[in-house]
């Protein structure tokens, strides 16, 4: 068995890319490349990295960001520890065998890699759409976190869009007063973008992580030149709403989206994302995943609009794993000692110590 640790800042960036290229077609999706774990590297203290185990053409991949805790809210830890976090979006590891043999020896060189580099806990986002569940060790604990849904793009071209009544109808009604789409890779249109998108997030309210920072939005339009587009919904000249959509080579995904309120059309955003599913059709994608609702909620107001413009629903799990159970307690504790008011909010997640 050969093993690697890559990292995406440094020489392993093109070994990491060539690993992935070897896997099943459906694999290769952005997540998994290196530019997209570096570029949820938040700090200087994190490192975006790739454990893998080649052994006779089979391969075990796991892209992650490997983050350092070297405080808790204002206490100085003695050592530095560390957490294993996908990142935002959808990751995990990638296997291209049904050897269970293998996997479980790859998944267990891994954890012993993790118990020699101080790993104490570790969060997994699942990629819905592989279903990658079971090449984790079975000590990670499997939960459901929500439905996300699809537009198969066999369907856009037929003569009855695959939608119900009220959703081709919305679309006609865009049609009817003339609302527009326009693809644009115009950085000035693209701080429009990202300055509508903050204007969102405050008025929904959002949670922290979704507030990403100018250094973050910078790369982001770097990665969508290369594996991207953005689209704007325009009526009267005036941008009413608008998304970043992000690629590999099976899937288009809707990754960023923003809205002005004031200026909202019925229908723009239904036609925004037929648009975005034209496009990934000549692309030769097979589909547009458009995730899942703000919360878990089947009711959730956000999931029925991407439901009403999709074809299949998929399961998104998460992965909880807690590598050192008394290190774990003692950072817990004392993020909860510093932080009362915050454990109501924050204190059922995995990793709650790095909020404050």
């Amino acid at each position: 068995m050969i093993t690697q640790v890559l990292d995406a800042s440094s020489s392993g960036t093109h070994q990491w890319q060539s690993i992935i290229k070897k896997l099943p077609v459906l694999m290769r999706d952005s997540y998994f490349y290196p530019d997209w774990v570096l570029l949820h590297r938040f700090n200087s203290d994190t490192r975006a990295l790739m454990f893998t185990c080649e052994k006779q053409g089979k391969i075990w991949a796991y892209p992650f960001l490997l983050v350092s805790i070297n405080y808790v809210g204002e206490k100085k830890l003695e050592q530095t520890w560390y957490d294993i976090e996908t990142s935002y979006g959808y990751g995990g590891p990638l296997c291209n065998t049904a050897d269970t043999q293998f996997f479980i020896e790859a998944y267990t060189l891994f954890t012993e890699w993790c118990n020699t580099n101080k790993v104490v806990a570790e969060f997994v986002r699942f990629h819905p759409l592989i279903q990658n569940i079971n090449w984790l060790d079975s000590d990670t604990e499997i939960i459901w976190d929500r439905d996300t849904v699809s537009l198969d793009f066999r369907h856009i071209n037929t003569a009855v869009l695959p939608f119900d009544t009220k959703t081709r109808n919305m679309l006609k009604r865009a049609d009817k007063l003339n609302v527009n789409i326009r693809q644009t890779l115009e950085y000035d249109d693209y701080i429009r973008f990202v300055e509508m998108y903050k204007s969102s997030m405050d008025r929904v309210q959002a949670e922290n992580y979704l507030y990403f920072s100018d250094e973050y939005f910078d790369k982001l339009f770097d990665f969508v030149r290369k594996s991207g587009c953005l689209l704007f919904a325009k009526h009267n000249e005036q941008y009413v709403s608008g998304a970043v959509f992000v690629y590999g080579s099976t899937w288009m995904h809707y990754h960023l989206a923003a809205s002005d309120p004031d200026r909202m059309i019925s229908g723009a955003n239904n036609q925004l994302l037929m648009e975005a599913a034209k496009i990934g059709k000549q692309l030769g994608l097979k589909g547009l995943h458009l995730g899942g609702g703000r919360t878990n909620d089947p009711n959730d107001s956000l999931l029925k609009f991407k439901r009403s413009m999709s074809t299949d629903r998929h399961k998104y799990f998460i992965g909880r794993r807690i590598h050192r159970p008394d290190v774990y307690k003692y950072l817990t504790n004392l993020w909860r000692e510093q932080y009362p008011a915050l454990v109501h909010k924050y204190g059922k997640r995995l990793l709650c110590y790095h909020y404050n």
